[in-house]
């Protein structure tokens, strides 16, 4: 299964604390809106940092990290040929 997010999730994301917050704000409802304000950013932050242990739980399977096995000067060579656009086999 191959796992990605979609740039529109993202979006949602933002329109739904927005709109959250903006409803609250226009219905006067001062101590919910902080609350809001608070909240749901610190959740969002939670969520990101501990997502390798819910992954499993949400049912994305595990989160394996390996090393890579590039060194800098294989990264700045490779940047190098591209970004001059040559072809080069280092």
């Amino acid at each position: 299964m191959k796992q990605q997010c979609h740039m529109a999730m993202i979006y949602f994301t933002w329109v739904f604390y927005l709109g959250g917050l903006a409803y609250l704000l226009y219905r006067s409802m001062w101590p919910m809106a902080i609350a809001w304000l608070v909240c749901i950013p610190l959740f969002e932050w939670l969520y990101i940092r501990q997502f390798r242990g819910l992954s499993q739980l949400l049912g994305y399977g595990r989160i394996v990290d390996q090393p890579v096995s590039y060194t800098h000067l294989d990264v700045y060579k490779r940047q190098a040929s591209w970004c001059s656009g040559l072809v080069a086999a280092w």
